[in-house]
């Protein structure tokens, strides 16, 4: 069931992206029917008229589609790259005038979780353009102090994930970032709400068919091993708060505002390449049970994605090794045999068991059959495959 407290789960808290000062759907008439018999001939060229225009529409937003793919398949470097688990299905148009969703592609990650791409519409230019992040002046609403829109991603109803306008870069010029500081004095540059709305408006919406670009996630744990194909629920929704003097939130509510239905995503199996080091590197650290002992072997590599594979001998928990690992895996890069690098953030999440895999991302894609040796924690691996 959809209600507020679901959705402001989804947001983790106050939110001030995407504040917008929110408006009504767009309305969509219906042509006039001429009723008079000597004048049949007029009414047929105009319904022609008429369904040559909604045909001229349809295919404004199946081109647009089509360009969005082409972008995507463009900046992740999908051809390039051999990308064998990237899926572009054709692109389709809904019904004219009623929300719908068209599916970009998927890209199964190397984390779990399944990322995919899709058009959402029709999306009032109002709800990207009047967007607020970070710390910018809001708007003040009727009887509220922000308001802002957001979309949401579920697989069943009731758990929603939040779903993000894409852009094709997230690349700005210093003078348009401002410097932000926490309350712990942590300070740091991001961009302004007024650069972050241009380049969402330029790169992610298209106003002539109100089309909405959304990257989206879903941990692929959610559903049954053998299922082919997920079911997704797709919204925005309203998200209002009061903020006192000191800037805490003192109420909050969420309304849904567009529900664009829901769309099948096929799922596909990660491609992945298993490698290993020639020369593990040994470890030792003091755990909450003792000295825990290990060797940091491999890793298996993902288009999107690698992750550390350490052999642990005896029991330990991920708060004994992350120090250790961080260190493991600093400035981790992916060297492929044309001489290009490719860098490895940090790890997003970690499993346990006998092999200890931390997971990390890296940006766009690779092709994994390319990389001949990794350097991590200023340690150059070579590699060998078992």
């Amino acid at each position: 069931m959809l209600n507020a407290d679901l959705l402001l789960d989804a947001l983790g808290g106050i939110r001030q992206d995407y504040i917008t000062e929110a408006a009504g759907l767009l309305g969509y008439g219906q042509p006039r029917q001429r009723k008079r018999h000597k004048k049949v001939w007029r009414t047929v060229l105009i319904a022609a008229a008429i369904t040559a225009l909604l045909g001229v529409t349809a295919y404004a937003a199946v081109s647009i589609h089509q360009q969005r793919q082409q972008e995507l398949k463009a900046d992740l470097q999908i051809q390039e790259n051999h990308v064998s688990d990237y899926v572009q299905p054709e692109a389709t148009q809904g019904e004219a005038g009623q929300p719908g969703i068209t599916l970009l592609s998927v890209q199964p990650s190397n984390d779990g979780f399944v990322r995919f791409y899709v058009d959402v519409y029709p999306v009032p230019e109002d709800y990207v353009r009047d967007g607020v992040t970070g710390g910018a002046a809001v708007e003040t609403g009727e009887n509220w102090d922000l308001r802002s829109v957001n979309y949401f991603t579920s697989l069943d109803g009731e758990a929603w994930r939040e779903a993000f306008i894409h852009t094709r870069d997230w690349d700005f010029a210093e003078a348009d970032k401002v410097t932000v500081t926490d309350e712990n004095s942590n300070s740091w540059r991001q961009p302004t709400a007024a650069a972050i709305q241009k380049k969402q408006l330029e790169q992610g919406y298209d106003p002539e068919t109100q089309t909405l670009t959304l990257e989206c996630l879903f941990n692929r744990e959610e559903l049954p091993r053998d299922a082919a194909e997920a079911q997704v629920h797709i919204i925005c929704a309203e998200y209002l708060a009061n903020i006192d003097a000191q800037g805490i939130e003192t109420e909050n509510d969420v309304g849904p505002l567009i529900d664009f239905g829901t769309v099948t995503v096929p799922l596909a199996e990660s491609a992945v390449r298993t490698v290993y080091f020639t020369e593990p590197r040994e470890f030792s650290v003091d755990g909450q049970f003792g000295p825990v002992t290990g060797r940091f072997v491999g890793a298996e590599l993902n288009a999107d994605g690698v992750v550390w594979l350490y052999e642990v001998d005896g029991s330990y928990s991920v708060e004994d090794m992350i120090a250790l690992t961080d260190s493991y895996e600093a400035d981790a890069v992916l060297e492929l045999a044309d001489g290009s690098e490719k860098p490895v953030s940090v790890s997003v999440r970690s499993e346990t068991g006998p092999v200890l895999r931390n997971y990390c991302g890296i940006p766009g894609t690779v092709d994994i059959n390319a990389v001949v040796a990794i350097t991590a924690g200023g340690v150059r691996y070579e590699l060998k495959e078992e």
